[in-house]
């Protein structure tokens, strides 16, 4: 029954709601892992963006102490955004309904998701809402008149969970900023990506090849794949037998590839395109021996305010990270000299990046830095402390 309490450590005697959007594996699939490891009681829903072409219908799953009982898709349907917004909604609220079950906990990432939750426990489905704040940007629309409806449903939810949860501490200033009244938003907890620490096999130092660069990541603008790109004829004069791994798809791939035919440097940069298990993914990049994380210095990205999963999978696999003083965790980067920042121009980067390429002792000095650096994140971690102070807060006894 909604709003009972429990002593049950393991959760099993609670039931959990998780709805969230989907492109690719990402923190709300590690907490849906979690759970199934932990047997928990829960309901997931994913509602695919407009432009994730590997899944076209939302659906729901219903996993019974983490045993999969029930599955069932919507229609598939194409359509612009804000269309797609509206049929998440309604999708939603449909599913919940046909289910038929209620909820002590919703955890709704992002949003929209989070008005789909508040709909919810208005109708007694739910319990307790958390707002799971992943991403987050002053200007998430070009459109004045979304970017206000965007920021609006924002403030709502702020002021009408239970509990909100932040993927980075920039995610409060900047919601002062834009006119959120902290003192009406329900508290905060800080809820970072993490890894798979345990679960990676890293290579030994003397089997690391440190002149294989690789690039995780959606392929669009602003993530700054197009700056390495057009650097690589640089590093290749100097490093002829330097390669790039670009892991990812996107609506910049075929640009991308256009640039690499146009500086003729086929040989030395590898397109993987979509890698659907994480474990394949992870495997390429401890192959690897430097991370890239270019971000292009833009005050208004999500980036700046929000957390960056792919650098704590490059830290977990091994791997020095070039960084930009961009997101967040560029600081903890250069604190625990697990990599390098470089500014965001050719100059830069060609001489930062040759500190790991020159020095042996550099180079394995900043590969153990991010070994260490990456032991405190592993996701097993990070959710066993969230979900002790989440549920705390909430009243539930642990």
């Amino acid at each position: 029954m909604v709003g009972n309490k429990t002593e049950n450590r393991n959760f099993s005697g609670l039931k959990f709601l998780l709805i969230t959007h989907t492109f690719t594996t990402g923190p709300s699939q590690e907490l849906r892992d979690y759970f199934i490891k932990n047997k928990v009681t829960f309901s997931f829903i994913e509602n695919p963006f407009s432009y994730n072409q590997n899944q076209t219908q939302s659906q729901i799953t219903f996993y019974e102490k983490g045993e999969k009982k029930k599955c069932f898709k919507s229609i598939e349907f194409r359509g612009p955004d804000v269309l797609y917004f509206a049929k998440d909604f309604f999708t939603t609220i449909y599913f919940v309904a046909k289910l038929a079950k209620k909820y002590d906990v919703c955890i709704a990432a992002d949003n929209l998701n989070a008005l789909s939750a508040w709909f919810l426990k208005r109708m007694g489905y739910v319990g307790e809402v958390i707002y799971w704040t992943i991403d987050y940007t002053p200007k998430r629309f070009e459109n004045n008149l979304l970017n206000g409806i965007y920021h609006w449903i924002d403030r709502f939810c702020c002021y009408h969970s239970n509990l909100i949860w932040n993927s980075s501490r920039r995610m409060k200033e900047a919601r002062i900023h834009n006119g959120v009244e902290i003192e009406r938003c329900a508290k905060e907890i800080i809820v970072p990506d993490g890894c798979h620490f345990y679960d990676i096999e890293r290579l030994p130092d003397n089997k690391v090849g440190r002149l294989k660069l690789v690039f995780m990541g959606h392929l669009i603008k602003g993530k700054g794949v197009d700056f390495v790109v057009s650097v690589m004829p640089d590093l290749i004069e100097k490093y002829p037998d330097v390669y790039l791994t670009i892991i990812g798809t996107g609506p910049e791939e075929s640009n991308l590839k256009n640039l690499v035919q146009e500086l003729n440097i086929k040989r030395n940069v590898r397109f993987t395109g979509f890698i659907k298990e994480h474990k394949d993914l992870e495997k390429i990049i401890a192959s690897c021996g430097i991370a890239l994380a270019p971000y292009v210095p833009d005050p208004n990205s999500f980036t700046f305010f929000s957390d960056v999963g792919k650098v704590k999978v490059y830290l977990a696999c091994g791997l020095p990270v070039l960084i930009t003083d961009v997101p967040e965790i560029a600081g903890d980067i250069r604190n625990n000299k697990a990599g390098i920042i470089f500014d965001y121009n050719r100059e830069s980067f060609t001489k930062k990046i040759s500190v790991l390429l020159d020095s042996d002792v550099e180079y394995y000095r900043y590969r153990h830095n991010a070994i260490e650096l990456a032991k405190k994140l592993d996701w097993e971690n990070v959710f066993e402390s969230v979900i002790n102070e989440t549920l705390s807060n909430l009243g539930f006894i642990i």
